[in-house]
């Protein structure tokens, strides 16, 4: 050939032309055909395993031939590899207000896609168009309506199972949501969990979560940290240059390699953007700013390994998770160490010690009424949750045995907010573990009108071993 178009690293689509422009093959291949991070790193060629099997679905890996690749020879890789694998709709994006735009996991014949009848928007019908990126055979259709879609409203398409791949697997019959994508404020996106010190080979990661009811675009968000010395935001970093809804109670994890799976259970592995640049976030301690297209804070958390358990002898692998999405990420007591139960981190599903606060008329309230302070992460402290009628309120709490003894001081004079949350470790005033048992929680709070508030409360220090 007098010319050859560039292949990029990352991925891109490739298709095989005849002279009369009838395409006769085509490819969309990325960096994950590999099946291995040191091959992806370059010298090796990618191969399809069964060449009867058109579709692109787990059929390529790296070639395991001495050279490098097999030009001209059958690939080493050459395999019996059939296509049982049903077609599913990996993104769905709003082009604009009245166009979506549906990738599927493959190749699918053009002229089935094109069939309007095969789309529904719930309340809404069947697309004016279905327009397939590409005439014979697409993995992307554009679907346009008559009428836009309005901003607020989350809507429901339902994909006919008639739409099937080339070797006749039908499409999984997943209803898809979607909508228009707005801009997210303050507090909309949280910090949900870190993990920066890793496994020895794993690397650091950061999930988010949306409590909004918002649809979000990830491609809006960047994620920083702070200087230590002046404190300014530095080593900002675009989460992707991609369209990808982040939907209303969503998790998504940014990291900087796919190693994750290695160490800790991934129950949305699409939920990861393994991103190319990311901040430095320390061991010892740190700052994570999540910040929107114009670089405004919508989240931050100053973070310290002082901050695991105190039953944590070796933080290395065990992420913080927030305990509860409506406190605020600069509450301390409001990020626990990951439970040992959940293999002490839970990138992109909810955390192992998400507890919300209890709705109580009293103005103190204890949860979990029974815990076990053993370091397995579960229910390891004791949250003492209060809502004054007032600020400026002074508390004292301490521990009492049931017989009256002394057994830790929690706070003296302490001025309290509207709200917060203090907590108990379950040790006593000398740093050992208290003794499995029933214990009082003894509250005295008063304010500058001389109100006084005192509370008894139970709790019950367990053990889960």
């Amino acid at each position: 050939a007098t010319s050859f178009p560039s292949l990029l690293d990352a991925g891109m689509m490739l298709t095989l032309i005849s002279l009369d422009s009838t395409t006769i093959a085509v490819v969309e291949y990325n960096s994950s055909f590999y099946g291995d991070d040191d091959k992806a790193k370059g010298g090796w060629s990618l191969e399809r395993i069964d060449a009867n099997n058109l579709s692109d679905n787990v059929n390529w890996k790296a070639s395991t031939d001495v050279s490098g690749g097999t030009p001209g020879r059958e690939n080493s890789a050459a395999d019996v590899n059939p296509d049982i694998l049903a077609p599913y709709v990996i993104k769905t994006e709003m082009m604009d207000e009245y166009s979506i735009l549906l990738l599927f996991s493959e190749m699918i014949n053009s002229s089935i896609l094109q069939n309007i009848e095969y789309y529904t928007v719930e309340n809404i019908g069947h697309p004016s168009i279905a327009e397939p990126l590409t005439e014979e055979l697409s993995n992307q259709v554009e679907l346009r309506f008559d009428n836009s879609f309005n901003i607020g409203i989350i809507y429901e398409l339902s994909v006919s199972t008639e739409i099937k791949d080339i070797h006749g697997n039908r499409y999984n019959g997943e209803v898809l949501t979607f909508g228009r994508m707005e801009t997210p404020n303050k507090d909309d996106i949280i910090i949900n969990e870190i993990l920066f010190q890793p496994y020895l080979g794993g690397a650091d990661f950061v999930e988010i979560y949306n409590r909004s009811d918002k649809i979000l675009d990830l491609s809006d968000i960047s994620i920083a940290n702070r200087n230590k010395s002046d404190g300014k935001l530095q080593q900002i970093h675009k989460v992707t240059e991609n369209h990808i809804y982040l939907h209303p109670k969503d998790y998504f994890v940014f990291t900087t390699d796919y190693t994750l799976s290695q160490f800790y259970y991934i129950e949305n592995p699409d939920n990861i953007i393994v991103m190319s640049g990311f901040p430095s976030y320390p061991n010892e301690e740190g700052t994570v700013a999540i910040l929107d297209s114009e670089t405004n804070v919508i989240d931050e958390f100053t973070y310290s390994n002082k901050m695991h358990g105190v039953f944590i002898s070796n933080p290395q692998g065990v992420s913080l998770e927030r305990v509860d999405y409506d406190r605020k990420s600069a509450e301390l007591a409001n990020w626990q160490s990951s439970a040992q139960t959940a293999g002490f981190a839970t990138p992109t599903y909810k955390n192992s010690c998400y507890k919300q606060t209890d709705e109580t008329d009293e103005a103190f309230a204890i949860l979990p009424t029974t815990f076990s302070p053993d370091g397995d992460g579960y229910d390891d402290v004791l949250f003492i949750d209060y809502k004054m009628p007032v600020a400026n309120c002074v508390a004292n709490i301490s521990i009492y045995s049931l017989r009256g003894s002394f057994v830790k001081e929690i706070c003296r004079n302490m001025t309290l907010g509207t709200e917060g949350r203090l907590t108990w470790d379950g040790t006593a005033a000398n740093k050992i573990k208290a003794p499995i048992g029933p214990y009082i929680v003894y509250i005295e709070a008063f304010n500058a009108d001389g109100k006084v508030y005192k509370y008894k409360k139970v709790c019950v220090v367990a053990s889960r071993k």
